[in-house]
């Protein structure tokens, strides 16, 4: 699988960039902050992250 990190400060275009990215090379779109914050806000513990981020 590939996987490319988009790192930067708020603001900078990551998100912008990373659907680019995405478009060209036709590989998905994972936003960490979607799924390291849960549904009701609460952050996930490490291992569920990891489990989720994995698959």
């Amino acid at each position: 699988m590939k996987r490319i990190i988009v790192i930067g400060c708020g603001g900078a275009g990551k998100s912008t960039f990373s659907r680019n990215i995405s478009d060209k090379l036709n590989i998905p779109v994972y936003h960490l902050d979607k799924i390291f914050w849960n549904r009701v806000k609460c952050i996930l513990s490490f291992l569920d992250f990891t489990i989720i981020a994995d698959n």
